[in-house]
Formats: structure tokens, sequence, C-alpha cells
């Protein structure tokens, strides 16, 4: 693998006391983030109640050591069950996750970039009841988005849901899961899942070296595989509109985003059992690497109704948005 890894544990000691192991790991995905941004993502982690956590920051190359900043925090509000596995050079997304990945050892971990939050005190904690009671291994759960305005308020956004229909990975038989996630590309939103680590960490380590970004598509893969899935009906994450690599919009991410998106599909077709949905799959996959949107709707009518019935304005969310701004207040007040 291109680069060295520096691999940094601060300290040995998990939270609560050395008898108590992690019930989850949260990693926190950098390259050369926004300071305040990092800051206040790590905020809304330590605030979680009635879960045991470890932290795992992983840098892929960023210019800058924020390392000096993260300990600060981290000394003032007493939490020592954090690490570092830093990269010297930038490796690409999928490379710094499953790099981060290798050094933990609980059985479910939570990625966040900067700018994503958690919503609520308890909510890592309810999520996790909710993955372990439904024995899965991916749990898709709701967001709120907002967007900054000139003086850095958070002005909130209520968006369909990603997956726009999540009841279908709670209540569904596998093959309406497989269908829609594969067939329709009704995929979650990066930072609105909790995974559980060993097919998630299976199916990273199939893409190294064909995906680069869009770890999230790892996803895709678990699905493929016959990963069982839960809704978490809740609005667990504040995420930042338009904002990131998925929503960069320039000629040279879309075709970064999109080789990625059809590397991942070259390894699910290949995992794909050889009956009708399997094929339709496939056909699909093949129409989009060859961009005929025409034939893409013609061969599949249905696929296309359905995207374009989430294409209807949504108006409404699960959480109620009062409670984020008393939320906010509350992680504003942690000493950074």
């Amino acid at each position: 693998m291109p680069g060295s890894i520096h691999i940094i544990v601060q300290q040995k000691e998990l939270i609560m006391g050395n008898d108590i192991k992690p019930e989850i790991t949260v990693v926190i995905l950098t390259y050369n983030p926004v300071l305040d941004k990092l800051i206040e993502t790590l905020l809304s982690v330590l605030v979680q109640s009635d879960v045991s956590i470890e932290i795992v920051f992983a840098d892929d190359g960023s210019a800058y050591d924020y390392s000096s900043d993260i300990d600060r925090v981290m000394r003032l509000n007493s939490f020592s069950a954090y690490r570092y596995v830093r990269s010297s050079v930038n490796r690409g997304t999928v490379l710094n996750c499953y790099s981060a990945l290798k050094t933990i050892e609980t059985e479910y971990v939570k990625l966040l970039s900067p700018g994503d939050l958690l919503i609520g005190e308890r909510v890592l904690s309810d999520w996790l009841e909710n993955i372990k009671t439904a024995q899965a291994d991916i749990s898709f759960s709701g967001a709120m988005y907002y967007c900054k305005d000139a003086d850095g308020k958070k002005g909130l956004e209520a968006r369909k849901p990603s997956p726009k229909e999540r009841f279908i990975y709670s209540s569904g038989s596998n093959n309406d899961v497989v269908r829609h996630y594969l067939l329709y590309d009704d995929i979650t939103l990066g930072p609105a899942v909790l995974l559980r680590l060993p097919p998630f960490l299976c199916c990273l380590e199939k893409m190294l070296g064909k995906v680069k970004y869009a770890e999230d598509s790892a996803i895709r893969l678990m699905i493929a595989q016959g990963a069982t899935t839960t809704a978490f009906d809740e609005d667990a994450i504040l995420y930042e509109a338009d904002s990131g690599i998925s929503a960069s919009n320039t000629d040279e991410w879309n075709l970064r985003l999109k080789k990625d998106w059809c590397e991942t599909d070259e390894l699910i077709a290949n995992m794909l059992p050889d009956d009708t949905l399997g094929r339709r799959i496939r056909r699909k996959m093949d129409l989009f690497a060859q961009e005929n949107k025409l034939l893409l709707h013609l061969c599949f009518p249905i696929r296309a109704l359905w995207r374009l019935k989430t294409k209807i304005p949504y108006g409404k969310t699960s959480t109620d948005a009062g409670k984020i701004e008393p939320f906010l207040q509350k992680i504003g007040q942690l000493p950074s």
C-alpha cells in the first residue's frame, strides 16, 4: 500500500474505567478538516450517555496535525478512550477507513466526518439497542440537514429520508431489500447508518485497490451478500447539506465517483445469484456504465416510476426540530 501509516495509541484505558470495554467505536474520518467542524462533531459524541464509547481519529494525510487540538478537548472533558490512525500521504477514504477499522475490536462501528453531528444525548445508545435487538448488520436512521448562514447559524431543512423507504429495511424480505438498494439505488446518506464491523470490514477489504473514495459503497456489497438490515426511526444525524465529496459536483469528482460506483458494480455483479433479480440488476449496471439513460428507463419503468415518486416535495421529519437547538446549545457549553 502506498504511503506509511502511523498508529498512535493515546491511552489504553477505556471509558468509565479499565473494567468496562467499549460497546461501540466511533471513527471520525478526516482530511484537511475545518477545525471548528471537527470539534463540534467530536463534542456531539462526547455528550452521549448510557453507552461506552471509544473514538478513533483516522486522518488521511492532512497538511496540519490536529492532535494537540483534539488532545485539549479530550483532556478538558476527561475522556481518554481515543487514539489516532494517521497516514503520511493522502490515499483516499476507503483505505483511510479500512486502516482505522483494522485497529478496533468492538462489534459495532459508527463513521462520522467533520460537520456530521449526532442528535441527542441518548441517540447512540438507542441506535445501538436498535441494531442489537434486530440482530442486524446495518441500521439506517433518518437525518436532518443544515446550512450555515453568513453568521454561522444553522438553518434546518427537512429532506426525504435516505434510504427513501426505510420501512423496507426492517419489514421487507431479502429480495425487497436487494431490489430497493441495488436495482432502485435507494441508497443511504453516508453518516445515517450504524454498522456491524465484521461484514463491513470484509466488504471494504474487497474494495481495496478498486474503489478509492466511496467507502459507503461497502454497504452495497453487504446488501449483495445478504446482510441483515433494520431501520432506526429517529433522525439520528445532523448533516451539513450540499457539502463533502458527494456534493462537490465538479466534473473531476463526478468522474471519480462514477468510477468508484462502476467498480463496485463489478464486484456486486460477481456476488449476485443468476436468478431473475440478479440478471435485472446486472443489466441495470451495464446500462448505467454505458450512460444509456433512455434505455435504462425503458427497460426498467418501475424503477423510473419509483425514482420519480421520490422527487415529490417532502415537508416533514420524524425528529422535532425544536429539540435540536437546545442540544446544540448543550454541546456548545462543553469545554473545548
